[in-house]
């Protein structure tokens, strides 16, 4: 009985992470909120690295909904393709307390509301994963008026409708 009481009282603690290996990145999405139908819309994707390590082998995906069509792409550092509707970037190193800037052009804003998603991830451990992705909506065309209506699509993950609270979850 004394040896599990011992063995009870003993806690090892050892973070999975040590804060001076970690590398806080941050990924912003911005760009116009509307754009006139068939015209272009520039889009910045911004990549920053908040310390105290150095950032290592990031990868940036960034994923315009169909109908967009990515016409030019031009960054600050690291390496760019597009495939239709995703840029992908890569950035193979991104100092503590610096940050990396991709400009993306699209072609022809159809009429309708656009997703825009984008996310980074890295070979460095980041202890704050939330502000790794990012989404913008466009809206095509005029602006809504008072008594007109649009669909909207948004893509998630575990939403759940509360028919007692009345309201999403």
């Amino acid at each position: 009985r004394e040896a599990r009481e011992r063995i009870a009282k003993t806690v090892v603690r050892t973070p999975l992470v040590q804060p001076t290996d970690a590398a806080e990145v941050k990924h912003n999405l911005t760009g116009p909120p509307t754009a006139p139908i068939g015209s272009n819309a520039v889009f910045t994707l911004t990549v920053t690295n908040q310390g105290p390590a150095v950032a290592a082998n990031l990868r940036i995906t960034n994923t315009f909904s169909s109908p967009l069509s990515v016409i030019s792409l031009s960054g600050s550092t690291g390496a760019w393709a597009s495939n239709g509707g995703v840029v992908t970037w890569t950035v193979p190193s991104l100092a503590a307390g610096t940050q990396a800037t991709l400009n993306v052009t699209v072609a022809s804003t159809p009429a309708g509301v656009l997703t825009l998603i984008g996310s980074a991830t890295g070979d460095t451990p980041d202890p704050l994963l939330g502000d790794n992705t990012d989404v913008q909506l466009l809206l095509g065309g005029a602006p809504l008026g008072l008594n007109s209506s649009m669909r909207l699509q948004i893509p998630v993950n575990d939403l759940v409708w509360s028919p007692s609270l009345g309201k999403l979850l």
